[in-house]
């Protein structure tokens, strides 16, 4: 049970979590904005990949908007920074726009192999 009846805001997103943000902002009607997230390894910005979901009309959703997902996309194994843009219209009612976009490096894992078992003989 949350103090008073309040529960946390953890939409990602923090300004589009409640309603009343977009009243003294704007974005009533449309809004659309790019929202820095959280970083995460100090790694090289190489790759991109981006993953959405849409709503349409409060009644059919479809789409991964997943971190997992975004990796998937761009070939990610090591993650430097995520970002979050949402576009609505009419406060997300008519149509409702989300995606995770991840930077980061794609890089494989590498492997040392000594020159025995990578020529299959013995010395």
């Amino acid at each position: 049970m949350y103090i008073g009846g309040l529960t946390p805001n953890t939409n990602p997103t923090k300004d589009y979590g409640v309603v009343a943000p977009l009243y003294y902002k704007g974005g009533i009607f449309v809004h659309d904005g790019v929202i820095p997230g959280p970083l995460g390894d100090n790694t090289e910005k190489t790759s991109i990949g981006k993953a959405c979901s849409k709503n349409i009309l409060w009644l059919v959703s479809f789409g991964d908007s997943s971190i997992e997902a975004a990796k998937a996309d761009g070939k990610i194994t090591k993650i430097a920074s995520i970002e979050y843009e949402q576009l609505g219209v009419l406060s997300g009612i008519i149509y409702h726009k989300f995606c995770t976009v991840v930077t980061g490096s794609s890089a494989a894992v590498e492997t040392k192999t000594d020159a025995k078992s990578a020529t299959g003989k013995k010395k």
